[in-house]
């Protein structure tokens, strides 16, 4: 069996967010902790501590799990693109027979963001407290949460025809494939 940490680096695009180191527990089996921030308002850093998994492959697959349903859920709170990052670093080591060394990582820590509105075009940065970000982050299953990953993927889109059209897949999905009818 192993244990380990996997890290991940996510861009955010067209917007800031930003909020200090947040451990918070994923409830998913196989995780301890994860670790998440947005120090610089334009990318999210995770690190997801994975316990007893018996190999590397199943060790970072169950933080992707984790890494991408974070992304998901702050990309449909704060309404803003996060791409789904790439690995940047993953260690591992047999649990049985207990290791001498100890993993280690830098801990950053981030200021409170502000809006700054300089030339064209303007960035909006949002600033989130610790606690604010652990509170969504461990609720349990929001409702429609099962749609967070499309509402992100449309998010992503290159044109803004194809996020419409993605987000009003996601309105048919939600209405069962009726038409949805809006009145003014």
């Amino acid at each position: 069996m192993l244990k380990g940490i996997v890290k991940f680096h996510s861009r955010i695009v067209e917007a800031e967010l930003t909020f200090p180191l947040v451990e918070f527990d994923s409830k998913e089996p196989g995780v301890g902790k994860v670790e998440i921030e947005a120090a610089n308002g334009n990318e999210i850093l995770t690190a997801v501590h994975v316990t007893g998994v018996d190999s590397t492959v199943d060790g970072v697959a169950i933080a992707r799990k984790v890494h991408m349903a974070a992304l998901d859920r702050i990309s449909f709170r704060e309404s803003i693109v996060v791409e789904n990052g790439d690995v940047t670093e993953q260690k591992f080591s047999q649990i049985d027979p207990p290791t001498t060394g100890e993993l280690h990582f830098i801990h950053l820590s981030a200021e409170a963001g502000h809006l700054a509105l300089v030339g064209y075009p303007a960035t909006l940065r949002v600033a989130r407290t610790a606690t604010h970000v652990k509170a969504e982050l461990e609720q349990e299953a929001p409702a429609g949460e099962r749609y967070y990953s499309f509402f992100r993927s449309a998010r992503q889109s290159k044109s803004s025809v194809e996020e419409f059209m993605h987000l009003y897949n996601i309105l048919l999905m939600l209405f069962d494939d009726k038409p949805v009818l809006m009145t003014l």
